[in-house]
């Protein structure tokens, strides 16, 4: 989770047929790159801080709240939509203000909205329940983030001890390819979230609602 946000996963074989919500790179003769991505990630959490003036402490404040404890559905869609929908012209929404909503309540939805996409992602993906490598700016800089992730996802985090995952990723395929068999350390965890049971349960019901809400502006 960065600007944007995806899960990826490594496979030997091309997954055919391939979903929709998905796309698939060949990585080499022996693997293929299954994924999704969504265009809302960090860039979700710079909004809420431009437009609602609020600080990295007000987000964190944002995400202790009661799991969807806020009455409102949110499709974090500011920058047009990637996985699972492809639909670029797509636009943020928000369902359910009223007269107590105010601008935490207005950026935690925001926020777990970015965590009930990569949940639409991750059932794409038949990964659901497994644990999951989580790295990433946005992870950095709002570490609450993590656990609304786990809970919204239905998966176990384990946060990885790097900063550029992208980045050593593409170093280990460099060097596999010019030291064929060479060891190489395993990336360091930092910590492991579980999903919590009670907000497991709150965002359940939230997923539903986002999609229906999806599906009455977009089909």
């Amino acid at each position: 989770l960065g600007t944007t946000g995806a899960i990826r996963v490594i496979r030997s074989a091309p997954q055919r047929p391939l979903p929709g919500a998905l796309w698939e790179y060949c990585v080499d003769d022996g693997r293929r790159l299954l994924g999704g991505a969504t265009s809302e990630g960090g860039s979700t959490a710079d909004w809420c801080r431009s437009a609602l003036e609020l600080t990295l402490d007000d987000l964190e404040t944002a995400l202790a709240r009661p799991a969807d404890g806020h009455g409102l559905t949110a499709l974090p869609l500011l920058a047009g939509e990637r996985s699972p929908g492809w639909n670029v012209s797509a636009t943020g929404t928000l369902h359910g203000l009223n007269a107590g909503s105010d601008r935490l309540a207005i950026a935690q939805a925001l926020l777990e909205g970015v965590g009930l996409r990569l949940r639409a992602v991750a059932d794409a993906l038949e990964v659901r329940g497994e644990p999951l490598l989580a790295g990433g700016g946005a992870l950095d800089a709002l570490p609450s983030w993590a656990a609304v992730i786990a809970s919204a996802i239905g998966c176990p985090l384990r946060l990885i001890d790097e900063r550029e995952p992208t980045a050593r990723g593409v170093a280990l395929l460099l060097g596999e390819a010019l030291s064929p068999g060479a060891q190489v350390d395993p990336v360091g965890i930092s910590a492991e979230i579980a999903p919590d049971a009670e907000a497991a349960a709150r965002f359940e019901a939230a997923a539903e609602r986002q999609q229906a809400l999806y599906h009455a502006l977009y089909g």
